[in-house]
């Protein structure tokens, strides 16, 4: 397993078996390292590396061997959500970004090799609204969602000449963030809220949900499921807070 952490102060990526208790870190240069995702033919670890003033700006997505060695640039860009990788036998890997007037969303494959490809489809938007999205297991289609509608997931086919649908979710509602298709490819993970914490839920692509884990406490989690779908990957984060009472001030 491979995540991002600032324990150390800053963003940085680890890799972890399932059979340890520790991480060891992956050495990606001096700055920040976010959001690693596999290559489809599991050589290389591909992350966005982060502002050194933590400012916004154009992205720039990059590469490590697995085995360890030195990062390396893929692209740059202003990528919306994430990137996202097919898993083998495809091949397809895509980052998404909206036109300058923020109306479209263009989906663009990449190689990890080769760098930046060709466009594989645009998507008219809601300018104010933010997304998450995801490639499909087999490279053929994305889900999108608008984190400003909480019942609504856009499925759309990226051969052409297949039509999209909506799936509406039965009974739940969506959060902010949480969007990974099924190692099988047949519906998303996404979060819900429930009362005092989150809900992971599976979804199938009539609206049928069905509820993986409930945490209690919790504002946001999501599912990540390794390739061969035997494991699933859940962050639980746990807020706690202090309330200081002043005087004479």
């Amino acid at each position: 397993m491979v995540f991002f952490s600032d324990r150390k102060g800053r963003a940085r990526i680890f890799r972890q078996s399932l059979k340890q208790d520790t991480s060891e870190p992956i050495e990606t240069g001096p700055r920040g390292a976010i959001i690693p995702r596999m290559s489809p033919d599991g050589a290389w670890i591909l992350y966005l590396e982060t502002q050194r003033d933590g400012s916004p700006g154009p992205a720039r997505l990059m590469k490590v061997p697995v085995a360890g060695g030195m990062p390396q640039s893929v692209l740059t860009g202003t990528i919306v959500d994430s990137h996202r990788c097919a898993k083998s036998p495809a091949t397809l890997c895509t980052i998404a970004e909206r036109r300058a007037d923020r109306k479209q969303l263009i989906f663009t494959a990449f190689d990890p090799e080769k760098g930046r490809g060709g466009e594989l489809a645009e998507l008219d938007i809601d300018a104010n609204a933010d997304y998450s999205w995801d490639l499909s297991p087999d490279g053929t289609r994305i889900a999108l969602h608008s984190r400003s509608d909480r019942q609504r997931i856009h499925v759309f086919s990226l051969l052409g000449g297949r039509e999209s649908q909506d799936v509406v979710l039965k009974g739940w509602s969506l959060r902010e963030y949480g969007l990974d298709w099924t190692a099988d490819g047949k519906g998303p993970y996404v979060s819900s809220p429930i009362p005092g914490g989150v809900a992971l839920l599976y979804v199938n692509l009539q609206g049928d949900t069905h509820v993986i884990w409930k945490h209690v406490g919790g504002v946001a989690t999501w599912g990540v499921p390794s390739p061969d779908g035997r494991h699933l990957a859940m962050p639980g984060d746990i807020q706690n807070s202090n309330i200081w009472m002043i005087q004479n001030f």
